[in-house]
């Protein structure tokens, strides 16, 4: 594989993977009663002992994050390799 999509490749994989950690759906609850509460109650508790953080990775975020750096490298690559193609007039010398 040429060595652009490569790094294209690598570069899409970690912004997915980035992404979805960034915009984690994790959940807060108690450790006894199992009640849920939102994120920003639970970040304002300040004995946060009894309460407990499942942490789960947003895949939708990684999937299109990593999908969307995928298509603008494609198109980006396409529009660099045409310009590179096209050579200057040669101007014959009679």
């Amino acid at each position: 594989m040429n060595k652009r999509y490569d790094l294209l490749l690598g570069f899409a994989l970690l912004l997915a993977v980035t992404t979805g950690y960034f915009f984690n759906k994790n959940q807060y609850f108690h450790a006894t009663t199992g009640e849920e509460i939102s994120r920003t109650v639970y970040k304002g508790l300040e004995n946060k002992t009894k309460w407990r953080e499942e942490w789960h990775f947003n895949y939708e975020a990684g999937f299109t994050a990593g999908l969307a750096t995928l298509g603008l490298g494609l198109v980006f690559f396409g529009l660099v390799g045409r310009s590179r193609k096209k050579k200057l007039p040669v101007k014959l010398v009679d």
